[in-house]
């Protein structure tokens, strides 16, 4: 049970999990034991930041995926497009959801928890293929714990109460 920001209490129900084959665990082991520090290659235009890219993600991985004999399959579960208008201009979002297979010689595991929605402008044929890439990096990110160096939530300013967060922002 979580607690709203009115009070009022917020339930979800989370399907039971269901168990990793014993080949997809190793695999994943070994390839945890292997990797290091994501490069970050690419500059982000708004902010000024460097960050790790989804092919730097696929770049630091993929071979040893390979080399362990583990496959990741990405399944679209849903996608709806709402349209929105405002100041006479008109613009299409994309609320998709993914859901993750992995597979060995030896086994296949998905879970109904391992998922990723997001939501993204449509701009045209390419968002979502980035919408995809984006949902794989962030998958292959917690799965393997893949360090990037980027901040997280504990490195930025922290507040007690709504009213400091907002003189925080």
């Amino acid at each position: 049970m979580v607690q709203a920001e009115n009070g009022a209490a917020v339930s979800f129900e989370r399907s039971p999990i269901q168990p990793i084959h014993g080949s997809i665990v190793k695999a994943v082991c070994r390839i945890m034991t292997t990797v290091q520090a994501v490069k970050k290659s690419q500059k982000n235009q708004h902010g000024g930041y460097m960050f790790a890219s989804t092919d730097d993600i696929y770049a630091s991985i993929t071979h040893k995926m390979g080399e362990c004999g583990l496959m990741l399959v990405t399944l679209e579960d849903g996608c709806e497009i709402v349209r929105v208008e405002k100041e006479n201009k008109t613009s299409q979002w994309a609320r998709i959801t993914f859901s993750f297979v992995l597979a060995t010689e030896e086994g296949t595991w998905s879970d109904a928890n391992a998922r990723r929605t997001l939501f993204i402008q449509v701009t045209g044929a390419q968002t979502f293929q980035a919408a995809q890439s984006y949902a794989e990096k962030s998958y292959l990110r917690s799965l393997f714990k893949l360090p990037t160096g980027d901040m997280d939530l504990d490195g930025m300013p922290q507040a007690d109460n709504e009213e400091d967060a907002m003189a925080l922002a």
